[in-house]
C-alpha cells in the first residue's frame, strides 16, 4: 500500500511538477545563457538535479577518477530512459549533446539546447546526421566533449540494442578519446512504455576507463562498435 502511494505521488510529480518547473525555469536559463555563458554548466547541473529531486531520486556517479576533467571525450552511453540524456548532461555539463531534431522544435527547450551547442540530427534521412555532426565539428575547436547515445532511441525492452556509427565518425574526424558510460537503474525508473515512476529504482552513472584515440585509429568500425557496446553492457543493470 505504501509503495502504491509513493508511485502515485512521484508519478504525478513527474507529469505535473516537472512540466511546471521546466517552463518556469527555462526562460531564466535562456536569459542567463545570453548574459553569462560561463554559468551555463552550473545551470545544467542545477536543472538536472532538480528534475531528479522532483521524482525523489538522486543520481549516483562512479568512475570520475577515470577521467581528466580538463580533457575532452566522445562520451558514449546506452539509452534506457527519458532521463538518460539529462543524467549525462549533469555529469558532463560542458559537453555538447547529439539529440533528435524534433527536440529543436519544442518551445523554450529547443532554444536553450541550441544555445548550449546541441547537435540536432534527423535519424532515417540519409547522410543528414553526419552532415549535422560535420557542421558542428567545423565550427568547434573540439575543446569540449560530445555526448552521443548510439542506440538512437530509448530501449523498448531494457536490453542494449545495436549501436549506430555516429560516434565512430566523430572519433575519426577528431583527436578525442572514447569514453564509455553505463546508465544503470534508469530503465526501471521510467521505461519508454510505462507511464509511472518506480520509486525504488536507483539510477547510477558508471564512467569507464577512456580508450585513447591512438588505439581507436587502429581499429575497424565494427571492432569499435562491438568494443564500446561490450564495455557498456558488461556492468549494465536495467
Amino acid at each position: 500500500m505504501l509503495k502504491t502511494i509513493r508511485v502515485i505521488v512521484f508519478t504525478l510529480s513527474m507529469y505535473i511538477v516537472t512540466h511546471l518547473f521546466v517552463f518556469v525555469t527555462l526562460p531564466f536559463a535562456i536569459l542567463i545563457s545570453y548574459m553569462d555563458k560561463e554559468k551555463v554548466p552550473t545551470i545544467k547541473q542545477w536543472f538536472v538535479k532538480s528534475l531528479f529531486a522532483i521524482v525523489g531520486k538522486e543520481m549516483k556517479v562512479t568512475g570520475y577518477e577515470n577521467i581528466n576533467p580538463d580533457h575532452a571525450y566522445v562520451i558514449v552511453s546506452n539509452y534506457p530512459s527519458f532521463y538518460a540524456g539529462f543524467a549525462l548532461i549533469a555529469a558532463f555539463p560542458r559537453a555538447s549533446v547529439v539529440a533528435h531534431a524534433f527536440v529543436k522544435r519544442v518551445p523554450l527547450l529547443g532554444q536553450i539546447l541550441s544555445r548550449m551547442g546541441t547537435i540536432f540530427v534527423q535519424p532515417g534521412k540519409s547522410g543528414h546526421g553526419i552532415k549535422a555532426i560535420d557542421l558542428h565539428l567545423s565550427k568547434s575547436d573540439t575543446a569540449h566533449s560530445v555526448i552521443i547515445l548510439p542506440e538512437g532511441a530509448r530501449t523498448p525492452d531494457g536490453r542494449i540494442h545495436q549501436f549506430r556509427r555516429g560516434f565512430v565518425h566523430i572519433l575519426r574526424q577528431t583527436s578525442l578519446d572514447l569514453l564509455p558510460v553505463t546508465l544503470n537503474g534508469f530503465y526501471r525508473l521510467k521505461p519508454m512504455r510505462r507511464f509511472y515512476i518506480d520509486p525504488d529504482a536507483e539510477p547510477e552513472l558508471v564512467i569507464h576507463t577512456p580508450v585513447s584515440n591512438s588505439i581507436v585509429c587502429q581499429m575497424h568500425d565494427e571492432e569499435l562498435l562491438t568494443m564500446a557496446q561490450s564495455i557498456i553492457g558488461a556492468v549494465y543493470q536495467p
